[in-house]
C-alpha cells in the first residue's frame, strides 16, 4: 500500500493519512511511518496533517507521535487536550471514551 501511495504521490496525486479509530492516538501516525518507509520522511510528512511537532521527523519519522498543536480547517487546537487555541480558545470538554464513574472510589463497605 505504502509503495501505491509513493507511485500516485510522483506522478502528481493526493493522498492523506487518517484513522478510523481502532487505536486512538496511534492510527494516523502509524500511517505516516508505513509511508515514509516507501516514500521517505518528507513526502510523508507532506501527505499528513498540518501538524507542529516537538521532534525533527526528518532525523526520526516517529517524531510525528510526539505532536504539540494540529492545525485542522484553519483552527488550531492542542494536541494533548483537544482544546482550540486559535482562532478563540474552546475546551474540547469530556471525550467519550473517557468515563468519569469508572474513576469514583465507593466508600460502602
Amino acid at each position: 500500500m505504502a509503495q501505491t501511495i509513493t507511485d500516485l504521490v510522483a506522478l502528481g496525486g493526493y493522498w492523506a493519512v487518517g484513522s478510523h479509530g481502532q487505536q486512538h492516538g496511534l492510527g494516523s501516525p502509524w500511517d505516516v511511518w508505513m509511508l515514509a518507509k516507501a516514500a521517505g520522511p518528507l513526502t510523508a510528512l507532506e501527505v499528513a496533517s498540518m501538524m507542529v511537532l516537538n521532534g525533527n521527523p526528518l532525523e526520526n519519522i516517529r517524531n510525528t507521535a510526539n505532536i504539540q498543536y494540529v492545525m485542522k480547517a484553519g483552527v488550531l487546537s492542542d494536541a494533548n487536550s483537544l482544546d482550540q487555541i486559535w482562532p478563540r480558545a474552546i475546551k474540547f470538554g469530556d471525550t467519550y471514551w473517557v468515563m468519569p464513574e469508572m474513576y469514583r472510589i465507593d466508600e460502602k463497605r
